[in-house]
């Protein structure tokens, strides 16, 4: 296969969510560029932009303290080119408040490296009056 084909982009990502799930977060670091960029929105609890493998388990961390019993059911793959679109349904409680909605992420891959993620929330209040309510 070409660099750069929309079947690379995918066995980036399908070997990214296969070693996600099974619990192998150092081999899933293997799929991604030490120099990756994340960008969450500003207002979520872990907005901001996130650089490289340290900024991704940092934001893993804060993931992982904010979310209880957090689960993530991938629902389907898009992929154009270097470009793959993730959808999926997010699960889990924040200050004992049960959230379940659609998510999205979007991400970039160069190199047979994810260099770029964006995840979306379907509904951004939702989570953002959780967090509140814990303060």
């Amino acid at each position: 296969m070409a660099e750069g084909t929309r079947e690379d982009s995918l066995a980036v990502i399908h070997g990214l969510y296969a070693t996600i799930e099974h619990g192998d977060m150092a081999g899933a670091l293997g799929f991604i560029d030490p120099d990756i960029v994340i960008t969450y929105l500003a207002s979520m609890p872990m907005g901001g932009v996130w650089r490289g493998h340290d900024g991704l388990k940092s934001l893993f961390a804060q993931v992982n303290t904010l979310w209880e019993g957090h689960v993530s059911t991938v629902d389907r793959f898009l992929a154009d080119g270097d470009r793959v679109i993730v959808l999926l349904t997010v699960e889990g409680r924040i200050n004992g408040h049960h959230i379940r909605m659609p998510f999205v992420e979007s991400w970039r891959v160069r190199g047979g490296k994810l260099i770029e993620g964006r995840p979306y929330f379907w509904d951004t209040t939702e989570i953002e009056r959780a967090v509140a309510a814990g303060r």
